[in-house]
């Protein structure tokens, strides 16, 4: 899910994992459908289709602005869905440790 701090500074995307229900807190940066994601303390690229799916995580980003932190979920409003396929996120991390 992403959310939209109601000044507009903020962009967050909640993670669910697939069996148990705890949610990450996530602020990325999206700019023209590109959007920057940062997952178990590592940052990602990935581009966001039209309806508004993550298609697959590319490549491994080293700037600082993603930052995992608490958020207060009154300041923020709903606005679509996003959906990460936690597996694809795992084989692209093993196909970074066998290089």
């Amino acid at each position: 899910m992403l959310l939209v701090s109601k000044n507009k500074k903020e962009k967050i995307v909640l993670l669910g994992k697939p069996k148990n229900k705890v949610m990450q807190y996530v602020i990325v940066e999206i700019i023209n459908k590109n959007i920057k994601l940062k997952i178990n303390d590592k940052l990602f690229n990935s581009k966001l289709d039209p309806i508004g799916k993550i298609k697959d995580v590319i490549g491994n980003v080293n700037k600082p602005y993603a930052v995992i932190k608490p958020i207060d979920i009154e300041n923020f409003d709903f606005i679509q869905p996003i959906f990460i396929s936690h597996k694809a996120v795992g084989e692209r991390q093993r196909h970074y440790r066998s290089r």
